[in-house]
């Protein structure tokens, strides 16, 4: 998911200026689109981050900007990984166990899955999508652990649901991606951002004429 910082109106605002020193304007404006890009991708994080249940470092990781404002091409790019976010990343990474019925000497529990001696899973703990938002405690959900090359993100594991009796009936779960998160967010970010390049090239014009 992709979102564009584009020079036009800004080049209206100073076309006579611009007329008077084109190289130096041009460069000076390339400085500022790109700065303005970075604050709008560091605003974008603060505010995912706020709304959502992701870590900081994994929203910085998936929000960058793809394209930066060159001479001849005035855009600053940002885009959001579109792929979905498995619920794992959300929180649902924690087993709850309860005592198992069967005698414990048969029970070797979980290394790998933190599960002790004597103790059986029992769904996921409570977590929530929304960063402060209600915990909801995943019954019936478990860690799976898969393929390499088949998980979207922490190696190769990620959280699952049943959905079916059968062995292989199940499905990984997901919340939003960063890219929707981005999308969500970045209409209250792009004025700020706008306003922020025009002061920035508005006070190198200032030191130019």
């Amino acid at each position: 998911m992709a979102d564009l910082l584009d020079a036009s109106a800004l080049l209206s605002q100073f076309a006579d200026k611009i007329r008077k020193a084109p190289e130096k304007s041009e460069r000076s404006l390339v400085t500022a689109l790109n700065k303005g890009g970075e604050l709008a991708r560091q605003r974008g994080i603060d505010q995912i981050h706020s709304e959502l249940n992701l870590e900081r470092g994994y929203i910085e990781k998936n929000l960058q900007i793809t394209r930066l404002a060159s001479p001849g091409d005035l855009r600053v790019v940002i885009t959001g990984r579109a792929r979905p976010t498995t619920l794992r990343t959300y929180g649902g990474a924690k087993i709850a166990t309860v005592a198992a019925k069967s005698p414990v000497r048969k029970l070797k529990g979980d290394r790998r899955r933190r599960i002790a001696r004597g103790q059986k899973a029992a769904g996921i703990k409570p977590f929530s999508v929304q960063r402060g938002g209600t915990a909801t405690r995943w019954a019936g959900g478990f860690i799976v652990y898969l393929k390499a090359g088949n998980s979207l993100e922490n190696g190769n594991v990620a959280m699952a649901i049943r959905t079916g009796k059968g062995r292989d009936d199940w499905k990984v779960v997901y919340g939003p991606s960063v890219g929707s998160a981005w999308k969500n967010v970045r209409g209250d970010i792009y004025a700020e951002a706008v306003q922020a390049v025009a002061s920035d090239f508005q006070d190198t014009f200032t030191r130019i004429f």
